[in-house]
């Protein structure tokens, strides 16, 4: 037997029902724009780093022909093909050219260190 606040009772369930779904809805939004914060953070560090190069030959120089890379690195070209087939280092592609620079020779050298006791 329904009695007379049954009706109220159903109309605040739906409306707290659809403030709730209002509420994940912007909460998802807020996550959006978090990500989208992240990513522009990124972007605008890249660009400092750019920008702060106190000329263009300062610039340049950050940029590290592949032989001499393998070098300064001390692994053969396969080691080298075989560690960006994988992932394990970044490298710079601009036409047949392949650059690394000294910050992407930096990390990998830090995610390879071994630390002693």
């Amino acid at each position: 037997m329904k009695t007379q606040t049954d009706k109220p009772n159903q109309t605040i369930a739906l409306e707290f029902a659809l403030l709730i779904e209002k509420l994940i809805n912007q909460l998802d939004k807020l996550n959006q724009i978090d990500e989208m914060k992240i990513s522009l953070e990124n972007r605008l560090e890249k660009i400092e780093e750019t920008v702060s190069a106190k000329s263009v030959d300062d610039y340049l120089e950050q940029f590290i022909p592949l032989e001499r890379a393998i070098k300064l690195l001390g692994i053969s070209k396969r080691q080298f093909y075989t560690l960006r087939k994988r992932g394990d280092i970044d490298f710079i592609k601009v036409g047949k050219k392949v650059f690394i620079t000294r910050k992407i020779i930096n990390d990998f050298m830090d995610r390879h260190t071994v630390k002693s006791r």
